[in-house]
């Protein structure tokens, strides 16, 4: 009598033992298989996408026309003393009376509220002095004293905006209020703390300005002499360098190192005066051509900078009577030993409008002039 396989696999310890795992590793299979559909069901679920058509254009609204802007983030840098903490206060004060922010002919139809985070200066012998010494309207200005942390603690902060009205909001320093678990050299971590703020910001329509240190860097791109991450300039939709100004050691320059809704606005000069009751004051200086770059720049040799004087006094000279085609300046300065590059740096300082004309400030070349110089 022939005997199937199938009535000798139960006596066969191998067989047996093959048929059971068999068995049991064909369920595994489809549980892992239904675990990992789940799974991509899941996380489809929790993503979602946006058809451009749906969405209303909306044009940026400013509170200082290309430089802060409603619902984004913004960072200020500098070295401490240089005025980047006083610039804010300046801001503030001028928001809180309804006037115009530097080189702008108008101003808010009216007063705006300001909420600061500040943890360095202290409220009574710093910041009200300060305030008062810049015209605030006070009772427009408030300032958060606990140290709050970010992420952890931005509902805190969201209800405290709601509850003053405020529509700009300055966090100085701004690394005093990420979280101390937040490493903030580390860009994903950086990025993580900090994505809920510019996220509050954008909905509820208020203008962050955070505020830090340089590093310890010496010379390099602005952009890169923030204390911390890149993360903090990627996040921002404008950043600012407020330095020295290297021609004039009694003034400082607010200049742009990024600008993503915007052209790149002016650099502006501004200078710390005092008061009669002895406290510090911003007096603005208007625009000049001084770039955020060179800010940062390692300082000038004396041999560099009497090469800047000589070739300074060059120009005055040359352009005392009238404009002149740059070409034929570049061959007059080679003839006097004075390079391209340090021409054309002088030129940016003594603010001569590029082109092909170059003419001293009070004398701008004209269409009559160009043409003159053309023949």
């Amino acid at each position: 009598m022939d005997r199937s396989p199938q009535a000798d696999a139960p006596h066969s310890p191998r067989l047996a033992r093959q048929t059971e795992s068999e068995a049991h590793a064909e369920p595994r299979k489809s549980a892992t298989s239904s675990s990992k559909a789940t799974r991509h069901r899941t996380d489809t679920a929790r993503s979602e996408r946006v058809n451009m058509a749906s969405v209303q254009p909306e044009t940026v609204s400013w509170i200082w026309t290309n430089r802060i802007a409603r619902g984004k983030f913004t960072v200020f840098d500098g070295d401490p003393g240089e005025g980047k903490s006083l610039l804010t206060l300046d801001l503030a004060a001028r928001l809180s009376m309804a006037l115009p922010l530097p080189e702008q002919e108008t101003a808010e139809k009216r007063p705006l509220k300001t909420l600061f985070l500040i943890c360095e200066d202290d409220l009574a012998d710093t910041i009200a002095p300060r305030l008062i010494a810049a015209g605030a309207e006070r009772s427009n200005i408030e300032v958060l004293t606990s140290l709050l942390q970010i992420p952890a603690q931005l509902d805190q902060l969201e209800a405290h905006i709601l509850e003053v009205g405020a529509e700009l909001v300055v966090m100085d320093p701004l690394n005093a209020y990420i979280s101390g678990k937040v490493n903030t050299h580390n860009d994903h971590q950086v990025r993580a703390a900090l994505t809920p703020l510019v996220s509050m910001a954008a909905r509820l329509g208020v203008a962050v300005v955070g505020v830090r240190h340089l590093n310890k860097q010496v010379g390099g791109a602005a952009m890169y002499r923030g204390g911390g991450s890149i993360a903090y300039v990627g996040l921002a939709r404008s950043a600012f360098l407020v330095g020295v100004d290297p021609d004039d050691s009694s003034a400082r320059v607010l200049a742009a190192t990024k600008g993503n809704l915007s052209t790149r606005p002016d650099s502006l000069r501004f200078r710390i005066v005092q008061t009669d009751q002895k406290q510090p004051r911003l007096e603005w200086l208007g625009p000049c051509d001084i770039s955020a770059d060179q800010l940062c720049a390692v300082p000038d040799s004396d041999e560099n900078r009497s090469a800047a004087k000589d070739a300074a006094e060059f120009l005055r000279e040359v352009l005392a009577d009238g404009p002149r085609p740059a070409e034929e300046l570049y061959k007059l300065a080679e003839a006097s030993h004075i390079s391209q590059r340090t021409l054309r740096r002088v030129r940016a300082q003594l603010r001569i409008s590029k082109g092909r004309l170059w003419a001293l400030p009070e004398e701008r070349p004209t269409s009559e002039t160009t043409e003159k110089a053309g023949r």
